[in-house]
């Protein structure tokens, strides 16, 4: 996929960008596949030593030069427009983030587009985000001022939801914008971090809980329902790790005991009951991503 992800950022309107490469001690032919696009605006880095994915990420930020970050994971790409339309909604300097509606591509088929009648939210939506993990990273475009105002970047702690953890911590001070277009595309496949590290969900999640009302409690209190609503997704990310594990009696003691009644817990309570080969295509086939 790489190539195509290269071609997409190649193939933008808005040709004022660099890439940086970081390429975290690979030991496939990615250096050959990299920089036989001969151009200089790509900056082609190699880590002999492999690093968390925050990690990596934070030291590919330290080599960017530009004053806006967006981040292209290998696997994805982008819409010729997309940076194009994105550094339009930039004028107002109280954005600090803005994001793009994305397709979710299984075996190069598009399943469905990720907000689709959805209207995604604008402005401070620290609430918002706290509540639903709906940002797409290979989505966003950040002000680099931004992210200059953390105290930390990416929280190296985290190996599956790095970039939650820092969209959330942008969005307290930050206002959010959204280009309503389709102009990312996040393809996923049963090889990712996220669909092989089911339990590290419920895990980390529970990590940022607490490290957020450490460092944010004023917002955390006036966000207490929102807190407890991720709680109840929590142990059903972890129900559903159980499930995958086929310890399906473990994924319905965690729902029952946890008296998680979302629509998602009910689905999983019930699913439980049979093969997950046949749950997993079903849900895909049903609500266009993965059951995470």
């Amino acid at each position: 996929f790489l190539s195509e992800a290269i071609e997409s950022v190649l193939n933008q309107t808005y040709q004022n960008w660099e890439i940086v490469f970081w390429d975290n001690a690979s030991t496939e032919n990615v250096k050959n596949i990299v920089l036989k696009y001969d151009d200089q605006r790509i900056r082609y880095f190699f880590d002999r030593n492999f690093s968390t994915l925050g990690m990596a990420r934070n030291k590919a930020l330290k080599e960017a030069r530009g004053d806006y970050i967006a981040f292209l994971d290998a696997d994805d790409y982008w819409a010729p427009e997309k940076l194009t339309m994105q550094m339009q909604l930039f004028k107002d300097p109280k954005v600090g983030l803005v994001y793009c509606d994305a397709n979710i591509v299984y075996d190069g088929v598009v399943l469905k587009r990720f907000f689709g009648s959805i209207e995604p939210p604008e402005g401070k939506i620290f609430n918002q985000v706290l509540g639903s993990y709906f940002l797409v990273r290979s989505a966003t475009v950040i002000r680099k001022t931004a992210l200059e105002s953390l105290n930390r970047w990416f929280d190296p702690r985290y190996e599956i939801i790095e970039e939650y953890d820092l969209f959330l911590r942008i969005s307290v001070n930050w206002e959010f914008r959204c280009a309503r277009d389709v102009l990312a595309s996040w393809r996923w496949h049963k090889t990712s971090t996220t669909m092989q590290n089911r339990r590290l969900i419920s895990r980390e999640k529970r990590m940022l809980l607490k490290s957020l009302k450490k460092e944010f409690p004023e917002e955390m209190h006036e966000n207490h329902e929102v807190e407890k609503k991720v709680k109840g997704k929590i142990l059903v990310s972890l129900a559903i790790a159980l499930f995958f594990e086929k310890n399906s009696r473990g994924a319905r003691r965690v729902l029952r005991k946890s008296k998680t009644y979302s629509a998602k817990g009910v689905f999983v309570y019930f699913a439980s009951y049979f093969p997950v080969e046949i749950v997993d295509f079903l849900y895909r086939k049903l609500k266009g991503n993965p059951l995470v």
